[in-house]
């Protein structure tokens, strides 16, 4: 009898401690949400210095807003913050399993730092090129975009003409130089992506500055001082989180040098863990031979719209926003899909240095075609995550197979050119597979 008592005393304490967490965590997440969709409102429908309200954000373009980050208001609910401190412990036991691999099978402690000092190899051509793309762009692009704005009213069909044509040209060098030094000198992946992605990020903040103040500086109505921004607006802009231009941005009263100094230094160690775990698990056979938490969404529109929020912007403010005007939706959400899918493939092609579609294909193609799929259920959620997980699967399995082929497969080409754009996993599958059938296999049995 006493047990049984027992029992239910213990059950209600239970129900009353589920009660309380329930509570507590729809409380948190209540708020959060009433504030988010407060700065979206504020985000949306400014309103304008004559009293009325904004209207949609194509016609008045993206409003910055000062507020906290998502992931900076979930980290205040306790719940959050123990998921994340789960995801810490798994990554501790997975170095900590690392280690003891290496204690048992070679009998000694190897934390060496080879991966990421490899990875990372060519610091000084990568600097010296990053150097030179930001002085071109703060030397080059500021100094003569300055000149024609002042200067264009003299001669506007001359002055256009040859801004439209050096722009084009420093573009086009932008693109193409910087590219060629990650293929001549052979630069290793992570050394690649720094200098490709910042080589892709210049390029849209410059594309951003020029496409929106050249209209002012055309207005016959602007005054000669307000026809191109200052140099230290344009210094801002260059390295501010963000790659839609405007003249001015909300910032916070003071630097949190706190967070400045944490950060990174997480990030640093994150990455020697990461390093650390993948060489022990990974390396050994290649060496034998928004404003919702993103992943809540229920469809891939969604998902492409708060997946990469910085990214989106740029898309919808230059590229979305032209196109729609001349050639409606549907022409301008297949420009936005073109450019995402070539800007991606570029950088895998120059980073691993050669050229395998398979990116370009889920973008281009699948992609497209998930994004059309307006699903707005718990199954749509399921069926992001399912095909989210193939994607990356996919990706890995292709892209680790054409890199594990290039280091230990004959070249099938001697034409440069003609290698780069052929698959050596394939023509290795395929030659074992005919050799396996003839019985011809010159590679010996394992023991």
């Amino acid at each position: 009898m006493e047990k049984g008592l027992e029992i239910e005393k213990l059950r209600g304490q239970l129900q009353e401690l589920q009660g309380r967490t329930v509570a507590e965590f729809t409380s948190h997440l209540s708020g959060l949400m009433e504030r988010h969709v407060s700065g979206l409102q504020a985000t949306a429908a400014p309103p304008l210095a004559n009293g009325h309200v904004a209207g949609s954000r194509r016609d008045h373009g993206k409003r910055f807003v000062p507020r906290e980050s998502l992931l900076t208001e979930l980290f205040h609910i306790s719940h959050i913050r123990t998921i994340y401190h789960i995801f810490v412990a798994m990554l501790v036991l997975l170095f900590t399993h690392a280690i003891l691999i290496d204690m048992v099978e070679h009998g000694t402690l190897s934390l060496s730092p080879s991966l990421l000092v490899y990875a990372f190899g060519g610091v000084r051509v990568t600097a010296e090129t990053w150097l030179l793309m930001f002085c071109s762009v703060i030397f080059l692009v500021y100094p003569t975009f300055h000149f024609w704005a002042t200067h264009r009213s003299s001669s506007p069909v001359l002055f256009d003409w040859l801004f439209s044509s050096t722009f084009v040209a420093y573009c086009g060098c932008l693109l193409y130089l910087p590219a060629v030094v990650v293929m001549q000198h052979r630069l290793p992946p992570a050394s690649s992506f720094i200098v490709l992605l910042e080589q892709i990020r210049l390029f849209m903040k410059v594309y951003a500055f020029v496409r929106s103040i050249v209209v002012r500086a055309r207005a016959p109505e602007t005054k000669d001082l307000d026809r191109c921004p200052n140099f230290s607006t344009f210094l801002l802009f260059m390295f501010v989180p963000t790659l839609v231009y405007r003249d001015s941005y909300p910032r916070t009263d003071r630097v949190r040098w706190g967070r400045v100094v944490l950060h990174p230094g997480a990030g640093g160690r994150l990455r020697g863990l990461q390093s650390s775990c993948w060489s022990a698990s990974s390396m050994p056979p290649f060496h034998s031979g928004t404003v919702w938490d993103w992943w809540n969404v229920t469809n891939y529109a969604s998902f492409y719209r708060t997946w990469n929020i910085v990214v989106h912007d740029w898309l919808y403010e230059y590229i979305y926003s032209d196109v729609v005007r001349y050639r409606g939706k549907l022409m301008a959400t297949l420009a936005v899909f073109v450019v995402s899918s070539i800007v991606h493939e570029y950088t895998l092609m120059f980073v691993f240095n050669f050229f395998f579609p398979i990116l370009f294909l889920q973008f281009g193609v699948f992609g497209v075609l998930l994004h059309f799929m307006n699903v707005r259920s718990a199954a749509g959620n399921v069926l992001l995550w399912i095909t989210l997980s193939l994607g990356v699967g996919i990706d890995m399995t292709f892209y680790t197979a054409e890199w594990y082929a290039r280091h230990n497969c004959p070249q099938i080409y001697d034409n440069v050119y003609a290698d780069f754009f052929s698959s050596r996993a394939l023509s290795c599958w395929s030659r074992n597979i005919t050799e396996g059938v003839l019985g011809e296999s010159t590679v010996p049995a394992p023991a």
